[in-house]
């Protein structure tokens, strides 16, 4: 890969954490697909948005400073059990842009593509 593809975490301390799903320099086949688990930070947030982002750096430890790619905003249902509230983030690398397919608890996906450039 030319660039370290990732998305932005965030926790109650920090909300720019930059948290790698490929690797500059690490080998991207076509239709290579990556997974990452989120939860709402806040228990009162009504919805997820799973930001994409790109550097030019092998570790990036932060988005402040990295190419935004763009989003895809998910709905979060209000439930008091944790594992209730689970997305799962699948990110498929294919030519020129990433396929996102997020799921939630109940089944239902939610689909948008971000171009690499």
């Amino acid at each position: 890969a030319a660039y370290t593809y990732g998305i932005g975490t965030r926790t109650k301390d920090r909300n720019d954490i930059f948290s790698i799903l490929i690797h500059k320099g690490e080998e991207l086949p076509l239709n290579r697909q990556e997974q990452f688990i989120g939860y709402p930070v806040e228990e009162d947030q009504l919805s997820i948005t799973w930001n994409v982002y790109r550097s030019d750096k092998d570790e990036p430890e932060t988005t402040s400073s990295e190419t935004f790619l763009g989003n895809l905003m998910v709905d979060c249902p209000a439930d008091e059990v944790k594992a209730n509230r689970r997305q799962t983030g699948i990110f498929k690398f294919g030519g020129s842009e990433i396929r996102i397919v997020v799921e939630n608890v109940k089944g239902e996906q939610f689909k948008k593509g971000v171009r690499l450039v």
